[in-house]
């Protein structure tokens, strides 16, 4: 029954996910996480230090020379700091880069025959450049998420000292951000299987082109091309947007919020 297709199914992704999480683990992917975590908030808690210290500085009445030493050695550390994250996401991004391509050509490698001649070559040339596209966002993605999260984990921490108030606007101001992603993820999905559409469709008019000439009126040779086009480039100016106030609500919007 469906039912049972669907718990089978389920039953083989989660033994699939448990074990690249076991590769993973093999790889040490765990301990160069955590140090990448901990070099990540090491660096927030310095920068707050140096904020801190430059508001001394700047409000006090009897400031000196005396206090740019210890800025000075705060932000000598902060450089050395993120030149270990560097190294730290770079030895994580290589592991877990040649873990997923291991498993995507397992993937690939297991593709029933059938499936694979009826994608035809366009699909498949799509799906291999859309996975080093994937591979090289989500390393990214990866690496700027955990240090995204570092840092609101210690923003969270600093906005406590200053009261109730804030750490609930911080939580309250990542719900519009996560709201306005999710919205963004969605209009990127159908204009990335849009696409790939035309990848397929432009690859396959390719490979038929002698025969096309053969057999097809000149003057319906390019029907529907103008039509795929005007549609992924209406998708991709409904995406724009969205990416724009992803940008202004994640990285300026909560300024003027925070100092209000």
């Amino acid at each position: 029954c469906s039912r049972c297709a669907l718990v089978i199914g389920g039953g083989i992704a989660a033994y699939k996910a448990l074990e690249l999480v076991r590769l993973l683990r093999r790889d040490g992917i765990g301990r160069k996480t955590l140090l990448f975590t901990v070099l990540q908030l090491a660096q927030s808690g310095l920068n707050l230090v140096a904020w801190m210290l430059v508001g001394s500085i700047a409000f006090s009445p009897t400031a000196s020379t005396g206090w740019l030493l210890p800025l000075v050695l705060i932000l000598s550390a902060m450089v050395l700091l993120q030149m270990g994250q560097a190294w730290v996401s770079g030895l994580a991004a290589l592991a877990f880069g040649s873990r997923l391509k291991e498993r995507l050509l397992t993937g690939a490698l297991r593709l029933p025959i059938d499936e694979v001649r009826a994608d035809g070559v366009g699909r498949h040339l799509g799906r291999v450049i859309e996975s080093d596209v994937f591979e090289g966002a989500l390393l990214a993605g990866a690496v700027m998420g955990a240090a995204a999260l570092a840092d609101l984990a210690a923003a969270m921490i600093a906005a406590g000292a200053s009261g109730i108030l804030q750490p609930w606007l911080i939580a309250a101001w990542s719900v519009p951000v996560t709201a306005t992603a999710v919205i963004y993820l969605r209009s990127r999905r159908r204009w990335a299987d849009a696409r790939l559409r035309l990848t397929h469709g432009l690859i396959e008019r390719m490979v038929g082109h002698q025969t096309r000439l053969a057999q097809e009126p000149a003057d319906r040779r390019h029907d529907g091309e103008d039509a795929e086009l005007a549609a992924y480039h209406a998708m991709g100016n409904a995406m724009d947007p969205w990416l724009t106030r992803l940008s202004l609500l994640a990285t300026r919007g909560w300024l003027p919020v925070g100092l209000a």
